[in-house]
């Protein structure tokens, strides 16, 4: 039987640790190019623009569309991190700021929010390539989120 985890006197401390998470302050990212593409205008008004930053890695290489959360950026540090760990083993890398946010700030009249799906569905279909399909879905979960999948898939295997 094992104990209950305990921590030792340095990880004890909830702030030491979400200190120690951030470390370090500053991170290098991978050589990069600056991705602008138009967004639908909705209700509110024209849709502005989506920036974001590509780091292309080999041809033929698979790509990761990294989004930031809620108040971040594409410059995040998490994202940053992200980012160049991925391009070092060999991926494309593109770091997606979501309406009016980071460099995207002045490109888009209103902030994102929630209820907005278009952002990242604009950067998917715009990086798109053969055996690439978006499927677009209202927020219902996990379980309707692979069911939905399950119902597009046209292989022999779902994994």
């Amino acid at each position: 039987m094992t104990s209950a985890f305990s921590p030792g006197p340095w990880w004890g401390q909830r702030d030491l640790q979400t200190t120690l998470a951030a470390a370090p302050l500053w991170s290098a990212v991978p050589p990069s190019v600056r991705l602008r593409w138009a967004l639908p205008s909705t209700g509110n008004g024209p849709g502005g623009a989506l920036i974001a930053h590509a780091s292309w890695s080999q041809p033929g290489a698979d790509a990761v569309v990294l989004v930031h959360g809620v108040g971040g950026s594409s410059e995040a540090m998490y994202v940053r991190r992200a980012s160049l760990a991925l391009w070092k083993r060999g991926y494309h890398v593109i770091r997606l700021n979501l309406r009016g946010a980071g460099d995207g700030l002045t490109e888009a009249p209103n902030l994102y929010h929630g209820g907005l799906t278009e952002d990242l569905a604009v950067a998917v279909e715009a990086l798109s390539k053969d055996g690439v399909v978006l499927i677009r879905q209202d927020n219902r979960g996990l379980s309707a989120a692979r069911n939905a999948g399950i119902r597009r898939a046209t292989g022999d295997w779902i994994l």
